[in-house]
């Protein structure tokens, strides 16, 4: 009688097709994780780096090792049975007015690539953050060289930041050329 009173669970978040779904990233989940961070191809496209192989591994060893205590601010992408395809990371800040998010996302396992899992995905975190969680505007950065990750971001809705708008925190110490880009709730809503 008890668990007809108690919140249905608000996780996993699934879209609404059921190809996909988003729920906090498990303990478990990091040696996953570890292997596909063990492949520069898929390290470059992540931190958005052209850096050879040997720098952006160190990257990938560095970014493990923090995860764990990240996973508060981690989403795991898995499919209908709940394997992990990859992930999406998310930092709220305030600004404009209100609650705002910047996030990340991977996809771990190349064979999903080029399926709109992605942008499956990028469209069930931001019913997430907008609905759930109140966020006003998300922003994130991908490389100049990433153009699927930037068509991803714009079939979801996201425009391009124009430079003469980006804050000063905005620009790397990486050479790599970044898009930086952004979506309101609002105009996520009118979408």
């Amino acid at each position: 009688m008890l668990s007809l009173l108690r919140k249905p669970s608000e996780w996993p978040v699934r879209s609404q097709d059921g190809r996909l779904a988003i729920r906090p990233l498990r303990s478990y989940d990091l040696d996953e994780i570890a292997g596909w961070l063990e492949d520069p191809q898929i390290l470059r496209l992540a931190f958005g780096t052209e850096q050879d192989d040997q720098t952006v591994l160190k990257l990938g060893k560095i970014y493990l090792s923090e995860m764990d205590a990240a996973r508060g601010s981690m989403l795991g992408i898995c499919d209908p049975m709940e394997r992990l395809l990859g992930f999406i990371r998310f930092a709220f800040f305030q600004g404009d007015g209100g609650r705002n998010a910047r996030i990340g996302i991977l996809l771990g396992k190349k064979e999903n690539w080029n399926q709109g899992l992605g942008t499956a995905a990028v469209q069930l975190t931001l019913y997430f953050l907008f609905e759930r969680k109140g966020v006003r505007r998300i922003e994130l950065d991908t490389a100049e060289f990433n153009a699927r990750a930037q068509r991803c971001f714009r079939k979801c809705g996201f425009e391009i930041i124009p430079r003469d708008r980006r804050q000063p925190w905005m620009e790397s110490s990486d050479p790599t050329p970044k898009v930086w880009m952004e979506l309101t709730r609002t105009r996520w809503r009118q979408l």
